[in-house]
This record gives C-alpha cells, structure tokens and sequence, in this order.
C-alpha cells in the first residue's frame, strides 16, 4: 500500500491518537505535537520557477490546514492595499467564494 490508510483503519488510528494525547501530560504533549505538525507541515512556498499557478497548487496540495489559513490571511490583508485590475479582483472574488 502506498500509505493510504482505509477509512476503518484511520479512523481506529485517530481514535488511538487521541487516547494517547489525553494521557499524555500536558508539557510531554505540547512537544511531541509540535514537533509532529512541524514534520507533517508542507513548510514555506518555494520560489517559482515555472508556472506560479502550479507551484503554488503544488504547496496548497501538502500544506496543513493552519498554513493555508496563514498565508490565505497574509495574503488578503497584503491584496487589500495593491492595486489590483477590476478582472483580478473579481477572480480572487470567485476563489473566496469557493471557499465560504
């Protein structure tokens, strides 16, 4: 298998994971999380060399949810203050609306 777990399996997984956590003490845990999630993290985007598009698409495939949240928001609060054309605004206007 390429590790790709069934549902049964990461959901017997997960269940095992939380147990672990909760018995855990507390300073142990908030070490091993962390350094778990720095592991699991897709890190900062790289610098683009080909298509800008698919270099970003690529970073998003293996970003955590709290890193697309992070840049998504550094990336609003920066857009809100550039000059933008009419169309590339309203194309930003359609990728949040996907996501609302």
């Amino acid at each position: 298998m390429d590790g790709v777990l069934p549902m049964a399996e990461r959901l017997t997984a997960a269940a095992r994971l939380m147990e672990a956590i909760a018995a855990c003490d507390p300073r142990d845990c908030a070490v091993l999380l962390s350094s778990a999630l720095e592991t699991l993290a897709a890190g900062e985007p790289g610098v683009p060399f080909l298509d800008i598009q698919l270099e970003a698409q690529d970073w998003a495939s293996f970003a955590t949810p709290q890193e697309l949240e992070a840049y998504l928001e550094a990336c609003a609060v920066k857009l809100a203050s550039t000059t933008l054309s009419p169309k590339a605004r309203e194309r930003i206007r359609g990728y949040v609306k996907g996501i609302a």
